[in-house]
């Protein structure tokens, strides 16, 4: 373990990494608690900004993290699947024994899972549902109750209210005057939206750009390379022409921590 970081270093740290955005944490005292969860782990405080997310005020960790603990701890993946519609894997550990995971299109639909990230990286959120999955059941001494991002991100959309479950609990003790199918769409709809007129609410430019970078970083921490993030890129904003800098800035960022791995591997 590295020598103790003391608060004020820590508040620091936090700092400096809230205001980068390098990381998706935007939030320094969010960012300083998951400091003092990896130093307790006994591993250097700044190591939380590049394995945890958080996701509705709470903490999830990276899936290769994730994979990257049960194996120190010991453990092995061996993948035996890896498609757009089907990912599966073996996972053993001499303390937890061994178990097949497997996670298809049809099981992810099944259990209504529906971020908006599915649709970019299927096989990648397919494989990070593997691995927590995997994890989970054969040791989970390495990730001690803690959700994968994916995991999390699904579970936030959940909550999402939609007009037809709205509908489907309004209230029928009503005068007896009723309302007529299209007022009672309407205010099911406003309820599910939590406004009083149903309006689009444009996403700004900024935002958009936002949301993307996010889930593009989440996405190459679940094994997404370099060359995928720019062509989905240039599909989502009409070409490499027309790239907004931050979205370059983080392609270029991707690809060069791809080329340090790829050349770790390779020594």
């Amino acid at each position: 373990m590295s020598a103790i970081a003391t608060m004020d270093d820590i508040q620091k740290m936090a700092e400096t990494i809230a205001k980068s955005s390098l990381f998706g944490l935007s939030n320094p005292t969010q960012v300083a608690a998951l400091m003092l969860v990896a130093q307790a782990e006994g591993r250097h405080p700044a190591t939380a900004a590049k394995e945890y997310h958080i996701i509705n005020g709470k903490p999830a960790l990276r899936a290769d993290a994730m994979l990257a603990r049960f194996q120190k701890a010991g453990g092995s993946v061996r993948w035996t699947k890896s498609s757009d519609t089907e990912v599966a894997g073996i996972f053993s550990h001499p303390q937890g024994g061994e178990l097949e995971v497997r996670w298809t299109a049809e099981r992810a639909a099944k259990a209504q899972l529906k971020s908006p990230t599915w649709a970019r990286f299927p096989q990648q959120m397919l494989r990070a549902r593997c691995i927590s999955e995997g994890v989970r059941a054969v040791f989970p001494v390495v990730i001690e109750g803690v959700y994968a991002i994916e995991e999390a991100e699904d579970m936030e959309q959940e909550k999402q209210p939609n007009a037809a479950d709205a509908i489907a609990v309004a209230d029928v003790s009503a005068p007896a005057v009723r309302k007529s199918a299209k007022e009672a769409l309407k205010e099911a709809a406003e309820k599910a939206a939590g406004v009083k007129e149903v309006e689009a609410v444009p996403v700004s430019p900024a935002e958009e750009v936002s949301d993307w970078i996010d889930q593009a970083r989440d996405a190459a921490a679940m094994g997404a390379t370099a060359e995928e993030l720019k062509a989905k890129a240039c599909e989502k904003f009409g070409g490499e022409q027309f790239l907004p800098s931050e979205v370059k800035a983080v392609l270029l960022e991707l690809w060069n921590a791809q080329k340090r791995t790829e050349g770790g591997e390779n020594a």
